[in-house]
């Protein structure tokens, strides 16, 4: 069974998708440890300077930050279970909040797709992951919109499986035409010859 590294961490409240299976390591990043007391959830770690907790963190083990790092919190949450040998993240309560804090999450995930690794950030309504020089067969879980951007420069891909597809296409950091895409089926295909792109699943808003 495939085991993740699970990261609660301190952007907007929202843990409707959070799951854990047996295996998982669950870390607290900062406020994420209050977010998980709250849920009744004891974390295995909890890590971050602690600028917004509420409350003195609790866990099985903690580790305390300094506050002047050149890291986010959430960096070195993904760092350590990097070492403990985790290859698979999810992070909830990743968006939200400070603009800087999802833009700096969104690049965690670009960092852990260049060195070989899986990542996804996921909430009630939004699935978003980095992937960087290969193919990722996406699901159709529900889910409205798929949007496909790059993170490089530029990125070549190929869409198999959407309603607008496209075939070695050279995409733009500065152009986003990979917006608001459709699933035709079930799965859809995106393939990166070269470069990294963000994959964005969203469900339409209520």
């Amino acid at each position: 069974m495939e085991k993740f590294c699970i990261l609660v961490c301190g952007g907007k409240r929202d843990l409707t998708a959070f799951e854990r299976g047996a295996g998982d390591f669950l870390i607290a990043v900062d406020k994420g440890a209050d977010y998980l007391c709250d849920f009744g959830l004891v974390p295995d770690l909890v890590i971050g300077d602690f600028d917004s907790i509420s409350q003195e963190p609790s866990g099985k083990e903690v580790i305390r930050l300094n506050r002047e790092k050149d890291e986010t919190d959430t960096l070195s949450a993904v760092k350590l279970g990097l070492k403990r040998g985790y290859k698979n993240f999810k992070l909830f309560c990743a968006l939200g909040g400070r603009l800087s804090h999802t833009v700096a999450n969104i690049q965690t995930l670009k960092y852990l797709a260049e060195n070989g690794y899986h990542g996804e950030i996921i909430s009630k309504d939004t699935s978003l992951t980095a992937v960087c020089g290969k193919a990722l067969t996406v699901k159709n879980d529900n889910f409205t919109f798929v949007s496909v951007f790059s993170l490089s420069e530029s990125a070549t891909v190929t869409l198999t499986g959407f309603k607008y597809p496209l075939d070695n296409f050279l995409l733009s950091s500065s152009n986003p035409v990979g917006v608001s895409n459709e699933f035709l089926n079930k799965t859809a295909v995106v393939e990166v010859k070269s470069g990294c792109v963000l994959v964005v699943l969203e469900k339409k808003a209520d």
